[in-house]
Order: C-alpha cells, then structure tokens, then sequence
C-alpha cells in the first residue's frame, strides 16, 4: 500500500480534484478494511459488505475521517457539497451539536484517508439501486438474491442484508456510496495521512446546525 502526506489546504484540493478511486475516511490507522453492516436506521444500508464512497465523493469521506466518531453521532454532520466551478473541491459540514463541543473538540489531529483503485473491482458483476426510492430500496435488494440475516464478527452481532449467492458484488446504493460485497477485507491502494496542519486548516470549514440533522444530509453549498 502506497502512502502520501497531505498537510496542506492545496495539496489536499489536488488531491481531490485528481482522485480516481473509491475512498473511506477513518480516524485511525488501518491496514485494510473488514466487511461490516451500517447500522442505519436506514434498511438499504445496512448491507453486509466493505463500504466506501464514490470517486466524485472522496470529499465526504475526508470529513468522515477528520471528524471525531467518538464524539458525534453518525446523523449530527450535513455535509455541503463543494463548488467545483470555484474551484473547491472540499467542501464544508455542519454539525448538530447538542454536547457544545468545541471546533478543536469534534477535529482529529491526524486523520487517514483510505483510497481503492476501481481497476481492483471492475470485473464484479455491478448491481445498482441508487435511482430507487429510499422506500424500495430494501425489495431491490431482496429481489437481487439478499436476504436479512444475523451476522457475527469479531464479538459483535449485526442484523444485515447478505448476498445469499455468496459470490462477489459491487452494490450502487445512493448517489455517494458503494458497498463491495462478497470479500470479508478489502485492502486500500493508498494511505493518506492527514496531518494536524490540514486538519486545523479545515477547522474553518466547521459551523453549528441549530437542529438534528435529518434525512438531508448532502446539500449544494
């Protein structure tokens, strides 16, 4: 796995603006990443499965990995989708923040940002349920071979939708995400390292929502 440091506002936007892969955003250091369910609130995403954002969302899944998972709830951040146009490629959030966090609370100092070549995927079979109603997303999925089960791994228990075929899928869930189905891991192509400098940097980038975040949690700017 091919490592990159990133410590700066501009070569962050570069990076953004040049990214080809699918990416997950973590607070801590990994070596890949184990097949997991959501546990949404939402059934369709509660796919058994490595879950990772698509190229154009790479955005999105830095704010993932530079917010604190500790300290906020899944459904606290909205997410605004950066002007490309102007020339951004970050974007900004907001947060939900009932606790009264500070800025510096709900920042990681150092963040890793985890990017998947899609070349490694291309020869799964590709099943796409990103135009269906959040309402039929669920039947899509049943349709297709998956079925609720319970899963346990590594001393949890999970309530997921499991491929019943058992083979290897690429699943388009909405707009910004993918679920790779099939592997229990799936080793990043590249570990990017965020530093604090950057981190700090984005700090800017944070403001406060007066209310819960809700189902409308990607937004224009």
């Amino acid at each position: 796995m091919k490592r990159v440091l990133i410590d700066s506002f501009e070569s962050c936007q570069r990076l953004l603006e040049m990214n080809r892969c699918f990416a997950n955003g973590k607070n801590i250091q990994v070596d890949l990443l184990y097949a997991t369910s959501a546990n949404s609130r939402w059934p369709y995403e509660n796919i058994w499965g490595v879950y990772l954002a698509k190229p154009q969302f790479a955005w999105m899944a830095l704010w993932m990995a530079v917010t604190s998972r500790s300290r906020l709830q899944k459904r606290q951040v909205r997410y605004f989708i950066p002007k490309t146009a102007e020339g951004d490629y970050i974007g900004k959030i907001a947060i939900y923040n009932p606790q009264n966090l500070s800025r510096q609370e709900v920042v990681q100092e150092k963040a890793y940002l985890y990017l998947f070549d899609p070349v490694s995927f291309q020869g799964l079979p590709r099943l796409d349920i990103s135009d269906q109603p959040k309402s039929a997303k669920k039947t899509a999925l049943i349709r297709s071979g998956f079925e609720q089960k319970i899963v346990k791994r590594r001393e949890k228990t999970y309530s997921a939708l499991v491929n019943s075929s058992g083979s290897s899928l690429l699943v388009d869930i909405d707009e910004w995400q993918v679920a790779i189905v099939g592997p229990e891991e799936v080793v990043p192509s590249i570990e990017v390292v965020l530093d604090r400098e950057l981190t700090r940097q984005l700090v800017k980038r944070i403001q406060w929502s007066d209310e819960e975040i809700g189902e409308d949690y990607i937004v224009g700017s």
